[in-house]
């Protein structure tokens, strides 16, 4: 996938706050963000015409924070993982930089669609399901509903597939905040006459939970050991328990392995994951050092996030046996 515009900020100034900021479904989550509409007439060949985005602000512990979210989008580039694209962008309202994310669904001319976050589901499939606490998230009951979708003919993906990209992606990036809220499907009416509807599921969105974002910055050093990056690293988890009455969570990798050993026609899908080029790698993340703001994204925090997906998927081919 080609990373659109990787060096160019985006000023706010026309942007109109839309219906989502103001229905009480924003903020969202534990970071401040507003949703937006783009200019009729926008500067920025990347950006859409009157299309939604949403401007996500740092938590305020972890300023750098937004940067999370662009270098996520840019390995999933590299990954072949669709992942909403993140930009660079400047409100001048409130004067501060954040991450400008493509909504992911409601495009300009498109078919009419609609969305619902994994936890509707959830609540429809397990008794008594735990919106706040999300313990009951579990992969089995999400593939449950897959299987379903598939046999009544509206999934339009190979579903098994494409939960692969998104758990290898979460793997390599470390993201432990996929929660219910934090996959969904998207539904297309292809045909308003006839009326036939189709299903997928939504990118991989919300990313901002991973790629180390907690270690401040005076830290950075600390991981240059291997031991010490590997036992990081090896605290990660999903955030979705592998079935529903399972205690604890797992290991990314161990996920992975047992995702492969399940679904093993998703093996090749997943390698193809892994087999993006490091020296691209290292290009794009240090792109992002270059942009003159306020909290820039330093060399040792990029050196830092390339050691870390680096080391990942080295560790999740060799426990792959690739």
């Amino acid at each position: 996938m080609k990373i659109q515009n990787p060096d160019q900020l985006v000023y706010l100034n026309d942007y109109v706050d839309d219906e989502y900021s103001y229905e009480g479904l924003y903020p969202k989550g534990a970071r401040e963000k507003k949703s937006l509409t783009a200019p009729p007439n926008v500067p920025y060949d990347f950006l859409i015409n009157r299309h939604r985005y949403l401007f996500k602000k740092s938590f305020r512990r972890y300023p750098h924070q937004f940067w999370i979210e662009i270098a996520a989008y840019r390995i999933g580039c590299l990954m072949g993982v669709s992942v909403p694209p993140a930009f660079v962008a400047y409100d001048s309202y409130d004067a501060e930089f954040g991450a400008l994310i493509e909504w992911f669904y409601d495009y300009p001319n498109s078919d009419k669609q609609a969305y619902h976050d994994g936890g509707v589901y959830m609540m429809q499939l397990i008794d008594d399901y735990d919106m706040k606490a999300g313990a009951q998230h579990n992969f089995v009951t999400i593939s449950t509903l897959m299987r379903a979708l598939h046999k009544i003919k509206v999934m339009s993906e190979n579903w098994a597939e494409s939960w692969a990209k998104i758990f290898t992606f979460d793997t390599i990036i470390g993201n432990t905040d996929r929660h219910h809220d934090n996959w969904g499907i998207i539904w297309n009416s292809n045909n308003s006459i006839s009326g036939e509807i189709s299903a997928v599921i939504a990118p991989a969105f919300d990313n901002g939970t991973s790629l180390g974002h907690e270690i401040i910055d005076s830290n950075l050093a600390k991981f240059e050991n291997l031991d010490m990056l590997n036992s990081y690293i090896n605290r990660g988890k999903h955030h979705a328990r592998w079935q529903k009455d399972d205690i604890d969570r797992i290991t990314h990798i161990e996920f992975m392995k047992r995702y492969a050993n399940k679904f093993p026609d998703t093996r090749q899908t997943i390698l193809n994951c892994l087999s993006f080029d490091s020296t691209r790698l290292i290009e794009v993340i240090y792109q992002l050092t270059h942009f003159d703001v306020l909290v820039p994204l330093t060399e040792p925090r990029a050196k830092f996030m390339v050691n870390l997906v680096e080391t990942r998927r080295r560790n999740l081919l060799r426990e792959l046996g690739a």
